[in-house]
């Protein structure tokens, strides 16, 4: 018996190797699945950059908002984020 003992001890050493792969997959999908829902939800306000996005101007319409989302009389500003000033729409 004493002669299986390093076997044994082997395959518990592989068995728990296992188990920590397995654990680093788990994970590793986690954080994957993390970081597509950040993107998603970070996705649509970036249309508020693309000035392909915004409407023709009129007045106010269609130019960047100023600083905290100021426009012009008649105008109220769209896609504000961190990210982007956003854009004027009339209101």
């Amino acid at each position: 018996r004493q002669t299986f003992a390093p076997l044994r001890h082997a395959s518990e050493s592989i068995r728990n190797n296992e188990e920590g792969i397995q654990r680093f997959r788990m994970q590793r999908a986690v954080y994957a699945i993390i970081f597509i829902l950040c993107m998603h939800c970070l996705m649509p306000s970036v249309n508020g950059c693309d000035p392909t996005k915004r409407p023709p101007r009129k007045g106010c319409a269609g130019y960047d908002c100023g600083s905290g989302g100021k426009c012009g009389v008649g105008c109220s500003c769209v896609g504000q984020n961190p990210w982007c000033n956003g854009y004027c729409t009339k209101s």
